[in-house]
């Protein structure tokens, strides 16, 4: 979510149906108060269990470094 990905992407990623993602989406937004993309990407970000995880906005483009 916080990549900006639709529900059907996510599903076809993780498995199951967009269904059902777009109600576990809609779960996990009211439990954590989020209304908007940009607190989706924080809270992504506050909350990720693993230290190197880089969001960026769909369609940027990442340089790695040298």
């Amino acid at each position: 979510m916080a990549l900006g990905r639709r529900d059907t992407q996510i599903a076809t990623q993780i498995g199951g149906t967009e269904a059902q993602i777009s109600v576990q989406r809609l779960r996990l937004l009211r439990k954590l108060h989020i209304h908007s993309q940009a607190q989706i990407v924080d809270a992504a970000e506050r909350l990720a269990s693993w230290p190197t995880v880089v969001f960026r906005k769909p369609g940027s483009v990442h340089r790695a470094a040298r």
